[in-house]
């Protein structure tokens, strides 16, 4: 069995599950009846809310879902268990290497996971590594590359599309009259980040978009678009309206700022990126998935790096159009992408495949199909009786 993290917003969210399905249907359709018969499970109790995440409000295949015991937790001594769990795991690895996790099935039940293998970024987002020894672990990454992902592309769009109950109750209205306006028009979305991006701890992690970034990218896509409607989001539209839109000359241009969802419904924003003709996104998972989940766009522009943690090699596709964050020129792809890291086009053979036929010397066999899998529950060991027996001690 397979366990991956499934941790982060939205956005990363899309990210390792795009990264899930594709190694579930690699190992399923491979010519290895040990490989076909792993399970790969996305592990739902990192996730900081205490609510089910935002990527099950989309049509996702649910079996690879292991729910989180502390969903759905609402009470103080609820939460303080849920605190002290995080904090005992955390201990319990950095002792032993291992992982506490809680499977859910109509009773909690701890136990220890395999060995975890940790993603890595030493030659760029995509690490050949996680595929090559991926077997019987518990694995945490983000997995922010298209090269993890590439083969199920068409797939993905299916199953991040919003689930109809998840559409707005107060603003259905508003809101499918601004989809279908944006649907009409030559829509370009503009994403602007700030919020988290600037406190002292993320400013100098993350790449601050300057001003040539924006009026650059904006001059290519008018170059493109000439009739563009430019639809802005961001989570600082007061910033926006009293700074950015004369900062960024979309004052003399035909614009929108976009404020019709709460903090809490992004997904929403999302939905209406997925509609447009083309985007400037920012160094933003969300935005990134926006432009990526469009359906033949006219243009797409992105900045690089995204941060500064660690090389942001491969993390943007070669369909972009990539700008420096700072100075707005044009990147060439040797900039922003190791001409090694996937098979050349006209071959057809992504590197992820070309990965996993290499470490499992097998073959893959794309057309074989793939389909769900069974979520089994593993017996309580040792430590999952300890961590019972505290519980039982704290709730007493």
């Amino acid at each position: 069995m397979i366990e991956i993290r499934l941790q982060g917003r939205l956005g990363n969210q899309f990210f390792i599950y795009a990264f899930a399905k594709n190694l579930r249907k690699h190992l399923r359709n491979s010519n290895s009846p040990k490989l076909a018969k792993q399970e790969v499970i996305l592990v739902c109790d990192d996730i900081h809310s205490y609510e089910v995440p935002d990527i099950l409000k989309y049509n996702v295949d649910k079996s690879f879902f292991r729910p989180s015991a502390f969903h759905g937790f609402k009470t103080t001594i609820d939460k303080a268990f849920f605190f002290m769990f995080r904090v005992a795991r955390k201990g319990i690895y950095l002792i032993t290497k291992k992982t506490i996790s809680y499977r859910h099935k109509n009773k909690e039940v701890p136990h220890m996971l395999p060995e975890t293998l940790m993603e890595t970024y030493e030659n760029g987002e995509f690490d050949k590594a996680v595929i090559a020894k991926c077997l019987n672990k518990f694995i945490i990454g983000y997995f922010q590359s298209e090269l993890y992902f590439e083969d199920v592309k068409e797939e993905l769009k299916k199953d991040f599309s919003l689930q109809e109950n998840h559409l707005p109750v107060m603003k259905v209205s508003a809101f499918k009259a601004l989809l279908t306006k944006i649907k009409e028009q030559d829509s370009i979305f503009l994403h602007i980040r700030r919020g988290d991006y600037l406190s002292s701890v993320n400013v100098t992690k993350y790449a601050q978009l300057g001003v040539n970034y924006y009026t650059k990218a904006i001059a290519l896509v008018l170059q493109k678009c000439p009739n563009a409607k430019f639809y802005i989001f961001s989570d600082d539209v007061a910033w926006v309206k009293k700074e950015g839109i004369s900062l960024f000359g979309l004052n003399k241009l035909d614009y929108e700022v976009v404020n019709l969802n709460s903090p809490n419904a992004g997904y929403l924003d999302l939905e209406l990126m997925k509609a447009c003709k083309g985007a400037i996104t920012a160094n933003s998972s969300f935005s990134y998935w926006g432009a990526y989940l469009m359906e033949n766009p006219k243009v797409v522009i992105a900045p690089f790096p995204f941060h500064f943690i660690h090389s942001n090699m491969d993390l943007l596709p070669r369909d972009f159009i990539v700008l420096d964050c700072k100075t707005g020129e044009v990147l060439e792809e040797k900039d922003y992408m190791y001409t090694n890291s996937k098979s050349p086009k006209s071959l057809k053979v992504s590197a992820f495949t070309e990965m996993f036929e290499a470490a499992f010397d097998v073959v893959y066999n794309p057309n074989s199909g793939g389909g769900g899998g069974n979520i089994p529950l593993q017996k309580t060991t040792k430590i999952a009786k300890v961590v019972n027996f505290f519980k039982k001690l704290i709730l007493r």
